[in-house]
């Protein structure tokens, strides 16, 4: 994919479709930002988030040398609630 094609791929929804804010967010002190997956503003192809976060969490617990070769994400066992 081409820089222009991949510019163009996350071109802003339509004003009807955007999120808005009245207020300044200082984010200096802000250490994480959490996802409340609950659907009111977007839809989240779940097993490629849940997919993504086992990674993510599997790579650091390796890096700490948490024995996890063995162990592989299994999308039947992610819960939702």
């Amino acid at each position: 994919m081409a820089l222009k094609d991949t510019a163009a791929a996350f071109e802003p929804p339509p004003p009807a479709r955007r999120v808005f804010c009245n207020r300044t967010l200082n984010l200096r002190s802000i250490r994480a930002v959490g996802f409340d997956m609950d659907y009111t503003l977007i839809h989240y192809r779940i097993e490629e988030w849940e997919r993504r976060a086992y990674e993510h969490a599997r790579q650091r617990l390796v890096a700490r040398g948490w024995p996890l070769e063995k162990v592989r994400f299994d999308y039947g066992m992610v819960a939702r609630g």
